[in-house]
C-alpha cells in the first residue's frame, strides 16, 4: 500500500508512529511527529494511524502538528 506524503501511519513492527516524508527504492520514509530522524520501513508493515494515536502524539484532527 502506498501513503500520500504527510500521511502519518504505524510502522507496526516498532509500534511506532511515523509521518511518510516519501519512499526510497521498497521502502516508505517515515519522521516521527514533531521532526527527528527518518527511518525505512517497508509498506507492508504499516497501517493507517487512528486518530487516536494521532491525537496522543499531539496531531491536530486535521494531520498538522
Amino acid at each position: 500500500m502506498s501513503y500520500p506524503t504527510g500521511t502519518y501511519v504505524v510502522d507496526q513492527r516498532r509500534n511506532r508512529l511515523g509521518r511518510v516524508m516519501g519512499s526510497e527504492g521498497p521502502y516508505i520514509q517515515l519522521r516521527p511527529p514533531g521532526g527527528g530522524q527518518e527511518w525505512d520501513c517497508p509498506p507492508d508493515a504499516t497501517r493507517p494511524a487512528t486518530e487516536s494515536e494521532r491525537r496522543a502524539a499531539g496531531i491536530a484532527a486535521n494531520g498538522t502538528d
